[in-house]
């Protein structure tokens, strides 16, 4: 997964994309959503790898230390291949405990301690489906 960004690194809009897929655009390069133009496709990093890159690079809306319910529900639904409305329902069930301080934004702090917790389950569950799906089928003997 990965977004869209200008040549000093900032995201040009609000959608995901299949990195592989984001190198195969010709030129010149646009997003296919909302045709925002861009220098890159950066590659998101796992949520226990690395939890600050993720943080800065899926916050589109408020800056670099606080992060919205629309840019967390966006990157959720994206990564987590739920469909939209279970994905948003899943956000909302766990807002009021992922943002400890109740300003309506999760800030750095929040997102590693709780939200990504959350966010590795469902990474680690996709790469594990991803994994089964990849391995070729048992070959029965006789």
């Amino acid at each position: 997964l990965a977004v869209l960004c200008s040549p000093a690194g900032r995201r040009v809009c609000r959608h995901f994309i299949c990195h592989d897929c984001a190198s195969q655009l010709p030129e010149p390069l646009a997003c296919p959503m909302c045709r925002a133009e861009f220098a890159r496709a950066t590659l998101l990093p796992a949520p226990h790898r690395n939890p600050r890159a993720l943080f800065v690079l899926v916050n589109t809306s408020t800056g670099g230390d606080q992060m919205s319910r629309r840019d967390l529900t966006d990157y959720f639904i994206a990564a987590s291949g739920l469909p939209t409305e279970v994905g948003r329902a899943e956000v909302n069930r766990h807002w009021s405990t992922w943002d400890e301080d109740r300003d309506g934004v999760i800030n750095y702090t929040e997102f590693a301690r709780e939200v990504c917790p959350v966010l590795e389950r469902f990474y680690l569950q996709h790469v594990k489906e991803t994994r089964r799906q990849s391995e070729p089928p048992a070959v029965p003997r006789d």
